[in-house]
Parts: structure tokens; sequence; C-alpha cells
């Protein structure tokens, strides 16, 4: 038990007090601000490489991937609809072939994950099938430009929809 609590805690989910416990780090709007900056800055430098080190299969996994998303008429649960999310965005991420690139953004997306399971009632998911299709022949074709821009405005997007309707571009 202690040895969970302290990974939850090196993973920055609790804090230590002595003598006393652990205490669930809040989340406030800089580490959503800073969180959404760094997938931001994750993901585009993934884009980029992507375009010179995947496979073709890999490319059409992540298309394929995307055209799992359901429909925005659907009424998806945000439970499942967020496991997809992070499969599909961190297929991005492998594809890349980076190992500290896969670490980093493993704990990117996981925190994210936890903020958006906080504050689900307020998020739409009207175009996220087609964001993610969009993104996905983008790649395909081997458009880094076009991935780059699309992702980009996916992530911002997300961002300004879940919590402070600003955008901070990168």
């Amino acid at each position: 038990m202690r040895d969970a609590l302290g990974a939850l805690e090196i993973q920055g989910y609790l804090k230590s007090l002595p003598r006393k416990g652990y205490l669930v780090k809040p989340v406030t709007q800089k580490s959503i601000r800073e969180s959404f900056q760094m997938r931001l800055l994750f993901e585009k430098v993934a884009v980029n490489l992507i375009i010179k080190v995947a496979s073709d299969s890999e490319l059409q996994n992540i298309l394929e991937l995307a055209m799992k998303f359901p429909e925005a008429s659907q009424n998806s649960k945000i439970v499942e609809f967020n496991e997809l999310n992070n499969m599909f965005h961190m297929s991005i991420i492998r594809a890349a072939h980076n190992s500290l690139l896969i670490e980093m953004c493993e704990g990117i997306m996981e925190n994210l994950s936890r903020i958006l399971m906080i504050d689900c009632n307020q998020l739409e998911f009207a175009n996220e099938k087609e964001e993610h299709i969009s993104i996905a022949k983008a790649l395909v074709e081997r458009d880094g430009e076009k991935a780059e821009e699309l992702i980009t405005e996916h992530i911002l997007d997300l961002q300004a929809r879940a919590y402070s309707n600003e955008r901070v571009n990168i």
C-alpha cells in the first residue's frame, strides 16, 4: 500500500502529509493550462516525426481507430469516449517511435483524462469523429503541415470547451 501511495505521489496525484496521511492534489487552472500546453507541444512534435518514421500500416491503424469514434448523434459515455480518445492520441505518439516522448505523453494524457472526468458535464463531443478522421487522413497522406494545423486546432478547441474559453497558442 505504501509503495502504491508513494508512486501516486511521484506521479503528482497525492501529497504526503507527515504523520497525517495523504492529500489528493487539487486540479487547478494552472495545472490544466500547463497540461494542455505540454500535450500540444508533444503532439505537434509527434505528427512531424510520424511523417518521417511511421510505417504506412501504422498510419492506416490510426485512421481505423479514428473511424471507431461514435457519431455526434450517438450518446457516448464519457468513460468510453475518454478511453478511445486516449488510444487514438497515444497511437499518434507511439508511431513517432520515441520512447521518451511516449513516456512523457502517457503522464500528460493520464493527467488530462483525470481532469476531463472531473469536468465532463461541460463537454460536448459534436465534431470529435470528423476531427479525428481529418487528423488521421492528413497523417496517412503524410501532410505534416496540415496534420500539425489540425491537431493544434483540435487540442486548443478542447481546452477552450473544457475550461476557460481561452486558447493558449504555442
